[in-house]
């Protein structure tokens, strides 16, 4: 019921290469600068490869899965994210807010960081990881 965009990415270069690579970054993108109109300018350059430093979708309010993965949804449901995510290779590392705000992360349980962790895998009703 679903299909994902068709993407592109690159491989590794051969040794001794010194082909230039073009990266795009970003990080803290929160619902509230919503549409990211800085991605799909980033899109726009073709890039090689994105990297994501973290804050990618913010779920501070969530509790359960549904929750969860409803604001994974509803961030990279944005234009941006749709525009950028299947342009090139992505290498991405979470911060705080993609389970809880740091003022608040040692307080709960391991239960919820791993219904957070897996909702992450399973966004649009597809199993994408462990």
């Amino acid at each position: 019921a679903y299909r994902s965009a068709a993407g592109r990415f690159r491989t590794a270069l051969s040794a001794g290469c010194a082909e230039p690579l073009t990266v795009v970054a970003t990080a803290c993108t929160h619902r509230r600068f919503a549409p990211y109109r800085s991605l799909e300018l980033m899109a726009a350059e073709q890039p090689d490869l994105f990297m994501h430093l973290g804050d990618m979708s913010y779920n501070d309010g969530a509790t359960d899965r549904v929750e969860y993965r409803l604001r994974w949804h509803e961030a990279l449901s944005d234009p941006g994210y749709r525009a950028l995510l299947p342009a090139c290779g992505m290498y991405v590392t979470w911060d705080d807010h993609e389970i809880v705000d740091s003022s608040r992360y040692y307080s709960i349980d391991d239960a919820r960081r791993r219904v957070a962790t897996e909702a992450a895998h399973c966004v649009d009703g597809a199993h994408h990881g462990p």
